[in-house]
């Protein structure tokens, strides 16, 4: 482990007992110590960047909460506290320092979730990358990713990306931009930030000054900083992570959902890239993650499997046998949620329908 330049004092409360073949759960009220480690983990440093997996959050059926602690975070699980509320309709809520790990005991194969904010990857004893990578073995789902991409030099600046995209040099997707500064009473700006898209989308950009974010709070100044975010959520999520394990960090994740080209083009991929776009980012292509667009009702489901896969599963059958599809077949209807199968098929697909379905 790197070496620890910082800790992080968490006032702990009384916890009820549990049963998990550890070590009983710390009940006083003192003060747990929560190691920091200096470098963050899982950070590629570029010469005019750096990029580190900034959030990360997912889901595993059939793994008590204990063993998601031990196995995937490395972290003992006596360590954790039980707090006195909980989230996203669990029953129960853990943490240890920033880490949270949410379950419901009480409900038959019910999930455990695993909510790892920026600063709680730096306490979990493992890389972000490798915790991916596992957990995408395991058949998680991932409902949140974050990428970060840090500038520290005046390569990028507010003023620059603003104008840019005022100007119409921004090529994207989102049909929501939303500019935004704050001011103080001396009228000073306190905030100033560019967000694509919304906070219920499955991606979103935010790019904003994280120098300016830091003073706000109270922080050391750090010098100049943007920050570019991409944010990943729900099934982009998994197409995030699949990704990530088969490419690693790459700035090209980003500049997959947002580029800034000249208007000497009618086609955006022929456009030149901003020239002070193209010094900052080097020799990078852009990496889609995006969806591709799926039929809508189940006759052009069934013309596009037939069409667009049919070798391909008769590819796989051959490779990985019967049992294999009827695998992949439980697993798309495991994660088809009630609302499609209604919307397909009608209220015929109760949940006693879809538990016999399962059940193939």
């Amino acid at each position: 482990m790197e070496k620890i330049d910082d800790v992080l004092d968490i006032p702990l409360s009384p916890v009820a007992d549990r049963d998990c073949n550890t070590d009983p759960l710390i009940t006083d009220h003192s003060k747990k110590k929560i190691a920091l480690l200096s470098d963050p983990h899982t950070t590629k440093n570029d010469k005019n960047y750096t990029l580190k997996i900034d959030w990360l959050e997912f889901t595993l059926h059939e793994v008590p909460a204990v063993d998601v602690v031990q196995g995937y975070l490395n972290l003992p699980f006596d360590q954790f506290q039980l707090e006195s509320y909980s989230l996203q309709g669990f029953e129960a809520l853990w943490t240890y320092g920033t880490i949270k790990v949410l379950e419901s005991p009480t409900r038959k194969n019910a999930p455990v979730k695993i909510i790892l904010s920026s600063r709680a990857l730096d306490q979990i004893n493992r890389d972000a990358l490798d915790l991916i990578n596992v957990a995408y073995r395991d058949k998680a789902i991932f409902s949140r990713i974050d990428i970060a991409m840090d500038c520290h030099t005046d390569l990028l600046d507010m003023q620059t990306i603003g104008d840019a995209i005022r100007n119409g040099q921004s090529i994207h997707r989102f049909r929501i931009i939303s500019p935004r500064q704050d001011l103080n009473s001396n009228l000073e700006v306190i905030s100033d930030s560019w967000t694509f898209g919304s906070a219920k989308g499955k991606r979103m950009i935010v790019i904003y000054d994280k120098r300016l974010e830091r003073l706000r709070r109270g922080k050391e100044d750090p010098g100049h900083w943007i920050r570019i975010e991409g944010r990943w959520r729900s099934s982009t999520a998994k197409i995030a992570a699949r990704t990530i394990i088969e490419r690693g960090l790459d700035a090209g994740y980003l500049l997959g959902i947002i580029d800034f080209r000249e208007k000497d083009n009618l086609n955006e991929t022929r456009k030149t890239r901003c020239t002070w776009w193209e010094t900052f980012l080097g020799n990078c292509e852009p990496i889609r993650t995006g969806e591709r667009k799926t039929p809508s009702t189940i006759k052009k489901k069934v013309d596009w499997v037939r069409d667009q896969i049919c070798t391909t599963i008769a590819q796989v059958f051959v490779s990985e046998g019967l049992s294999f599809i009827k695998s992949v077949i439980s697993e798309g209807i495991r994660r088809t949620d009630r609302k499609e199968w209604i919307r397909l098929f009608g209220p015929r697909m109760d949940s006693g329908y879809l538990s016999s379905l399962l059940a193939i």
